[in-house]
């Protein structure tokens, strides 16, 4: 079975580079544009950071953002 979407860019990374990305992070904008940023680093919590905080206070920091 082929691969679809992000499974599908996935593997045509991996196929150029020999990498694979360990996060990716989407934006979509309400006027329906989109941003993607892909990670190599190695993940956060296998880093040995367990209690992964880094989140707790996205959505207001988030919004704080868009207001300025």
């Amino acid at each position: 079975m082929k691969p679809k979407g992000l499974e599908n860019v996935a593997e045509v990374v991996h196929g150029q580079s020999g990498l694979y990305w360990t996060a990716c992070d989407v934006t979509i904008e309400r006027d329906g544009t989109y941003k993607f940023a892909f990670s190599y680093d190695p993940p956060y919590r296998l880093s040995g950071h367990l209690d992964d905080r880094r989140f707790a206070d996205y959505l207001e920091r988030y919004l704080n953002e868009r207001k300025a």
